[in-house]
């Protein structure tokens, strides 16, 4: 029997397929098997050696039995796998869970994760940004959003192994968020953009370039007064987070917002903030990004 098993990391961790007796879920109750598997599925048609495991399960102390221990995991998961998909345990380690040379390996072949959905949506979603097509892109770029239903690993007791795969998938997300955003922007879809950035700006408190969307967004849709209520939670978030005042880009754009009418912060946002907030201007010329990494 061929199985194609769904794998998600990108937000609450699950093994899952649908077989003809109905949706069978292999996600394992115990901690540290649910880690191992969580790093496993995060490194899906990469060898990950038994010893990356360690570290990621005890860091620097290791029991003495931890590669028995990490092969105890690695069974037991099988065993689960083998028992809900409906195959032997050694047709799982012969095809979906493969041991090689003191590692092991998931199959792309047998695993639809959704990281690596996202990533084709992504793909798909630059090449229409990089021709012009921005309606396009705003669509794809949606559509991938919609593979994340949670912060990545949001189940899982990380590691530093795992923080480090967290970080770097969020960046990654964090990244084609702003393309999303000034697709609309550049499109005009002002209002949109602004209910967007009410959530992400909650997710993301520390990253100042999506209050400065927020920010902008809510002047170009006839919201100043709400604009410049944002800039008073960012600067309050980012004292009481991290003790710093908001970048002097994003404070620019606050006077810039005091110094205007209702009438004229349309005109002036778009005239002395419009380029960089749209993404005419390369982020790494504004200077305004994230305070954290």
């Amino acid at each position: 029997m061929v199985i194609r098993a769904e794998a998600n990391i990108l937000g609450p961790l699950s093994l899952t397929a649908s077989l003809s007796s109905g949706e069978r879920d292999a996600t394992p109750s115990a901690k540290k098997q649910r880690q191992v598997l969580a790093m496993l599925l995060a490194r899906t048609g990469r060898f990950v050696p038994a010893a990356v495991l360690i570290d990621e399960l005890w860091d620097d102390e290791p029991p003495k039995s931890a590669t028995t221990v990490v092969q105890t995991y690695i069974l037991s998961i099988r065993k689960t796998i083998a028992k809900e998909f409906d195959m032997s345990v050694s047709q799982v380690a012969s095809s979906m869970l493969q041991t090689k040379n003191m590692g092991y390996l998931f199959s792309p072949h047998d695993i639809n994760l959704d990281l690596r959905r996202y990533q084709s949506l992504i793909e798909s979603a630059r090449c229409a940004k990089e021709s012009g097509n921005d309606h396009q892109a705003v669509l794809l770029f949606v559509n991938a959003e919609k593979t994340w239903t949670g912060p990545a690993f949001v189940d899982i007791e990380v590691g530093r192994l795992l923080a480090s795969e967290k970080d770097q998938v969020e960046c990654i997300f964090l990244a084609n968020l702003e393309l999303r955003i000034e697709a609309q922007l550049r499109l005009e879809r002002y209002r949109e953009a602004a209910i967007d950035l009410a959530l992400w700006v909650s997710r993301f408190p520390y990253h100042e370039r999506l209050y400065a969307y927020y920010m902008y967004a809510l002047c170009l849709a006839g919201w100043r007064d709400k604009a410049l209520g944002v800039f008073q939670l960012a600067r309050k978030t980012l004292a009481a987070g991290l003790g710093l005042e908001p970048c002097v880009k994003l404070q620019r754009l606050h006077g810039d917002i005091l110094a205007s009418s209702d009438d004229t912060v349309a005109e002036r946002m778009k005239t002395e903030h419009g380029r960089f907030l749209t993404g005419l201007i390369p982020h790494t010329v504004t200077g305004l990004t994230s305070q954290v990494s």
